[in-house]
């Protein structure tokens, strides 16, 4: 009889005991790892740049070949729905193709069998490139001051030139002004005669 209490309380221990183990085990076995998924880009992009998400574990691995989903809330309110894989490093990159305004990022992690899902938000700027219109503007004050600098080079006429003729003279008979030779008045039709130093017809 007392053999049989000794039997009975043993398979009750033995009960206990798996119970137990079982208890311990099983949410091991079902734990997943914890993630962290971070936006890594500026929270200020130029248009047409990429918005980047890393996607780790909570100790800092790259979680690879995962896809990341990415909600763009605009102004209005109205949505706009993209995904990315994540490469070697846990980098997932997403053409955002926005135009200049602020915007709602929300990125999600679905998670798998291994790892736990996880999310993240920020506040997005969108600004136009300007440095090609800061470029367009220089070189347009430069041809406008070149075109300024030729223009007052044409026009300027001496109030006498090298042989004596009034610019008021020339203005009388129509005659053109030259800087070559030393700088002359003639006519149209007139040409240098390198013997006399002068210019005529």
């Amino acid at each position: 009889m007392e053999n049989k209490h000794i039997i009975a309380i043993l398979i009750i221990i033995i009960i206990i005991l798996a119970v137990a183990l079982a208890a311990v085990a099983l949410p091991s076995l079902n734990s997943k790892e914890a993630t962290k998924i971070t936006i890594t880009s500026n929270n200020t992009l130029y248009e047409g740049e990429n918005l980047s998400v890393n996607l780790t574990t909570i100790n800092g691995t790259p979680i690879v070949g995962e896809k990341v989903n990415v909600t763009v809330i605009n102004e209005d309110g109205s949505k706009d729905f993209m995904n990315a894989v994540t490469d070697e490093n846990g980098t997932a990159q997403v053409k955002l193709d926005k135009r200049e305004g602020n915007y709602t990022v929300n990125c999600t992690y679905g998670g798998n069998e291994n790892y736990s899902g996880n999310s993240t938000q920020q506040e997005l700027n969108v600004i136009k490139e300007v440095v090609e219109q800061v470029s367009s503007q220089s070189s347009s004050s430069s041809a406008a001051s070149s075109s300024s600098s030729k223009s007052s080079q044409s026009d300027y006429r001496p109030a006498v030139d090298s042989g004596g003729i009034t610019r008021e003279e020339a203005d009388y008979w129509g005659w053109q002004y030259t800087p070559e030779h030393g700088g002359h008045y003639h006519g149209s039709r007139d040409a240098w005669d390198e013997e006399a130093g002068v210019y005529h017809d």
